[in-house]
């Protein structure tokens, strides 16, 4: 059962180290400086009409966000998957700690480890009549 307890525990520390590690996000840039490179990029290209260029720039920014968004989209997947791996196992790995308790508080003590004293009385009057002794006596 502690195996049980301890496999379970330690999944459970596992996929919360995996939750709390942080992980490359993506980031857009700033449309203003985008629009610049990429226009600038464009017009090395041999592109010079506005509209054409205006296309471009709209449709190259699009496609970047795209990538942005699943790539993001990716890594919040996998941080819920993280959380809900963490909560589970450590929600399980209750299960056999109360089962333990549970042995433990309902089945009787061993009889073995308690120490009766059947003779105590005996031992009581001796011990009185040791003190009753005198020094004298005792040698």
């Amino acid at each position: 059962m502690f195996i049980i307890f301890s496999t379970l525990i330690i999944y459970s520390i596992y996929h919360s180290f995996k939750l709390l590690t942080p992980k490359d996000v993506a980031f857009q840039e700033l449309p203003k400086e985008f629009y610049k490179t990429i226009a600038n990029q464009y017009r090395n290209e041999g592109i010079d009409d506005d509209e054409l260029l205006n296309e471009y720039i709209k449709t190259s920014y699009n496609n970047q966000l795209e990538e942005i968004l699943e790539i993001n989209d990716q890594l919040c997947l996998d941080k819920g998957k993280s959380y809900f791996n963490a909560f589970n196992f450590a929600c399980l790995s209750i299960i056999p700690y109360l089962i333990c308790i549970s042995i433990y508080l309902v089945c009787p003590k061993n009889e073995s480890q308690l120490i009766e004293i059947k003779n105590y009385k005996q031992i009581i009057q001796y011990d009185d009549s040791v003190k009753n002794i005198s020094p004298i006596q005792k040698n």
